[in-house]
């Protein structure tokens, strides 16, 4: 086996990488290459809160494929590391245990004001887009601003009736900006 590390590094604001360690195993079938990150983020999205299986960091997804995490709340500065991958689209660190993560502070957190020009760069943050609703469907509805349409969904236990929303109406959201097959999600 071999073994490197590469220097910290900043992996966007917010989100700080502090190791990359990479191990490479070969038999005589075949090679295999593990690479394990270590980050460091505000939790902007508290496990359970999009889905039983995620949180978010600023910037990133924290994956769990039992939805086991540590009780954290928005605004707690955690380190985690996992293994860097992708879900039709959106970079995630997928995790073994709760282990995985550990708390090392707390901080304010503060959305980001975007435009629609700016979506590619915001995906896994905490953002605010205004917007036009276009078109409602079962859980969701479309905001569109300068031509960019961007699907606002509407989580369990949201106090958000879909029958509210006015279409025609402009709408300021904040969420966490998600991208599930090139379409962007808030």
């Amino acid at each position: 086996a071999r073994t490197s590390d590469k220097a910290a590094q900043t992996a966007g604001a917010g989100v700080k990488t502090t190791a990359i360690k990479k191990a490479t195993t070969k038999t005589a079938a075949k090679q295999t290459t593990v690479t394990q990150k270590t980050m460091e983020g505000t939790v902007i999205a508290a496990p359970g809160l999009l889905g039983s299986q995620v949180m978010y960091i600023d910037g990133m997804q924290i994956y769990h494929y039992y939805g086991e995490f540590p009780d954290v709340q928005i605004g707690v500065v955690i380190k985690v590391t996992g293994d860097p991958s992708t879900n039709h689209g959106e970079p995630r660190i997928k995790i073994t245990s709760a282990s995985a993560m550990s708390v090392i502070g707390t901080a304010e957190v503060q959305p980001q004001t975007i435009s629609a020009d700016e979506l590619d760069g915001a995906v896994g943050k905490l953002v605010v887009v205004t917007g036009t609703a276009v078109e409602r469907l079962a859980d969701r509805f479309i905001l569109e601003q300068d031509g960019k349409e961007l699907e606002v969904v509407i989580k369990d236990g949201v106090d958000i009736p879909l029958s509210s929303i006015a279409l025609g109406s402009t709408f300021q959201i904040t969420g966490v900006l998600t991208t599930y097959d090139g379409t962007y999600k808030l």
